[in-house]
């Protein structure tokens, strides 16, 4: 990064170099300086890394900051923080990748949180499977939610409740 020194009414522009725990955008551009590194990266040598593998930083040249704007499968992306009033806005500091719970699953990591594994199926934090075979499940908004069980099963789904679905077995003498 730079700053400006004036000297004898002149400017001078300086390098300055960016400590441990932060980052440049643009080192030649003077108008950001180093900026403090968010949560989800390390910052050494005025560069930022993503802590998890597969995470994707752009710079935002304009606010002169690395916008977080992907993860990876089982991860939530996290870019905001909630004031006093309850209100949630960008944060530059609390960008990160949130790995969801081993119980839990999520559909899309870039627009989606981490929810809870239906009573119906295991999950691992990145995939969703039905406990009984040839039971489908499929993505509905920010849900998996089961469309289909296999002969013998009835569904149970309500729809507010989207963790409540299971396929449940007939009694005897039913199919």
């Amino acid at each position: 990064a730079m700053q400006h020194v004036t000297l004898k009414g002149k400017v001078f522009w300086t390098c300055e170099t960016c400590r441990e725990g932060q980052y440049s955008v643009n080192p030649q551009d003077p108008t950001n300086g180093c900026q403090t590194c968010p949560l989800g990266a390390a910052c050494e040598g005025g560069q930022l890394q993503g802590l998890v593998e597969g995470s994707v930083w752009e710079p935002d040249d304009a606010a002169g900051i690395m916008r977080l704007v992907s993860c990876p499968a089982g991860h939530q992306l996290i870019n905001e923080a909630t004031d006093s009033s309850g209100v949630a806005s960008f944060s530059h500091a609390s960008q990160y990748c949130r790995r969801c719970n081993v119980n839990q699953y999520i559909v899309n990591p870039n627009a989606d949180e981490c929810h809870d594994c239906p009573v119906g199926a295991v999950c691992n934090s990145q995939n969703l499977s039905g406990t009984v075979p040839g039971s489908a499940w499929a993505a509905e908004g920010p849900y998996m939610r089961l469309q289909e069980c296999p002969r013998g099963f009835v569904g149970v789904r309500a729809e507010e409740m989207p963790a409540s679905d299971a396929c449940v077995a007939c009694p005897i003498g039913k199919y």
